[in-house]
């Protein structure tokens, strides 16, 4: 499987509320898979409630119309990867995601961040 990166979203500070939606382009191979590597980032909550959630669309028809996939939320507290890094890899699978299909997330915020993420498909 090749990794192809789509599209990133630069570490700022981002603040309650909805952020997005990010849009990749139109797909250029047949995709199995697409994951998302989100870094923490300076500020992330260290207690209390969910911190973000990253909702995730498709859309088969060269963005006309939008399709809900899946979702993943984030707490608080510190998090870390079996690298000791403060980033996490979350990977869906994507049936049937063809050639010219898009992906989309949109970042609902409940508290103040600063995360940074790395969208890829796996083709």
């Amino acid at each position: 499987m090749a990794l192809t990166q789509l599209f990133t979203i630069p570490a700022t500070t981002l603040k309650v509320g909805t952020h997005g939606p990010f849009t990749s382009q139109p797909l250029s191979a047949p995709v199995t898979a697409f994951q998302a590597v989100v870094s923490q980032g300076v500020g992330w909550p260290s207690g209390g409630s969910d911190v973000m959630r990253m909702d995730w669309e498709v859309s088969r028809d060269g963005g006309v119309t939008w399709e809900s996939d899946s979702s993943v939320t984030w707490a608080a507290a510190p998090w870390v990867d079996h690298g000791v890094t403060n980033t996490t890899s979350t990977l869906f699978s994507a049936v049937n995601l063809n050639v010219g299909d898009m992906i989309r997330a949109t970042l609902t915020v409940f508290r103040q961040c600063a995360p940074s993420a790395v969208v890829s498909v796996f083709s």
